[in-house]
């Protein structure tokens, strides 16, 4: 990959080292260069320090072409970008009469008279031509390199669109971007290391492919980029993949499991419902998290208390007594209870022991049965699983939105 299609990320606020403030800027702007070509070689987090920030873009100059830098244009006394920025690279700044009036006026309509400070938003690097800000009041500002410098507000969503209103169709423009030919493969029901050991053949004889693996719980992404070896390698390579991992592919775009199984349910015009022990109305969450769910999910039964297993879905006090509330005989019981109660096509049921505690013999904190009903019958499923009680609990609902993926006949469920 040549120098030019290589690119730093600097996010700037002290807030971001001291606060516990998580920063979400840099992994969107990665995202967002990625998908245009551009590989993310180094991201830089610094503080609201006029010296600090210069070396940090002097460092980011000389080892990548482009560099994307987010926070301090605002206003106020620790917004230092800007003569940070020029002191890097020996520039004057230089205030625009444009954005200047610009501010007056905008002040002007709240009935506002604006401070001198706001001014210092007009200020621009010499040579730089501003960005407009749809979101906000202070503009971004682009120079244009070797390197390429982009300068956004750190306000996330006057980021986001100044990154893909402004500064990528500029770099489109100059021919800057390319986006690489790529293939994308969500997967589920194997761990990180499982699936890379399972496409490593694949990978080996396409050296020219460039690979991502990325993991989260119960979910694996594999990225597939081309930036030289062409299309046609890489969808040999894509095959190859493919038939590696089979049915583990839930989809071939970035969405989520839940997605995939909304569409598969609205496609057969069926519906689902769920009864949920552990994990308390999480798989229903993440069901209604896709727009149009309303079309086939039914609704819930949230059944903690074991007496409410009973009371709501008729699962037989004696199952629970002999077998307890975390077995396949309840599983199944609470999966079919609820078919019947809310009248579904289906309905995925969820028992088990999330932890920390409440575990014992024969019953280890991460012991979980789902079970799924439908016309053909109920299927269920053990799971034994690890981590913390809010994975396991997120893991016991991608198991069960997978248990009627493939029972839905759509192996594979994959989406162009």
């Amino acid at each position: 990959m040549t120098r030019h299609a290589e690119a730093a990320i600097i996010v700037i606020g002290t807030e971001l080292l001291h606060e516990g403030r998580v920063d979400t800027n840099g992994p969107a702007i990665a995202a967002a260069l990625a998908g245009e070509g551009f590989d993310p070689v180094i991201k830089i987090t610094v503080g609201d320090d006029t010296e600090a920030i210069s070396a940090a873009f002097r460092v980011a100059a000389g080892r990548a072409g482009l560099i994307v830098a987010c926070g301090g244009l605002g206003p106020t006394f620790d917004d230092l970008t800007r003569e940070a920025v020029a002191g890097a690279f020996s520039l004057g700044l230089k205030r625009s009469p444009e954005i200047r009036g610009a501010i007056m006026k905008m002040y002007g309509k709240r009935g506002l008279v604006a401070p001198e400070s706001a001014f210092r938003m007009a200020d621009l690097i010499e040579g730089a031509e501003a960005l407009a800000n749809r979101h906000g009041s202070a503009p971004g500002q682009m120079l244009h390199g070797p390197p390429t410098i982009a300068l956004v507000p750190g306000v996330p969503v006057e980021m986001e669109a100044m990154l893909h209103e402004e500064i990528l169709p500029r770099l489109r423009a100059l021919g800057l971007a390319r986006p690489p030919a790529r293939r994308i493969f969500r997967i589920t029901g194997l761990f990180e290391s499982q699936a890379e050991q399972r496409v490593r053949p694949a990978l080996e004889r396409h050296p020219g492919i460039q690979p991502t693996i990325l993991a989260a719980p119960g979910q694996v992404t594999l990225i597939l980029r081309s930036h030289e070896s062409g299309a046609a390698e890489l969808a040999s390579a894509a095959d190859e993949v493919r038939a590696l991992l089979g049915d583990a592919i839930f989809s071939e775009a970035e969405e989520g499991i839940e997605t995939v199984v909304g569409r598969l349910l609205a496609a057969e015009g069926k519906s689902l419902a769920t009864a949920e022990s552990c994990t308390a109305g999480m798989l229903g969450a993440m069901i209604t998290s896709v727009a149009g769910s309303s079309a086939w999910y039914r609704g819930g039964v949230i059944c903690y208390a074991d007496d409410l297993k009973g009371g709501l879905l008729g699962v037989p006090a004696d199952v629970i007594g002999e077998k307890g509330a975390v077995s396949e005989e309840t599983a199944r019981a609470m999966a079919e209870g609820a078919r019947v109660r809310l009248s579904s096509d289906f309905a995925l049921s969820v028992t088990g022991v999330a932890g920390p505690g409440g575990g014992g013999p024969g019953k280890p904190v991460g012991l979980v049965w789902i079970a799924l009903a439908g016309p053909d019958g109920t299927s269920a499923c053990e799971l034994r699983l690890g981590g913390a009680r809010s994975v396991i609990r997120e893991l016991s609902c991608r198991a069960a939105l997978d248990l009627l993926r493939l029972r839905l006949g759509h192996a594979g469920g994959h989406a162009g």
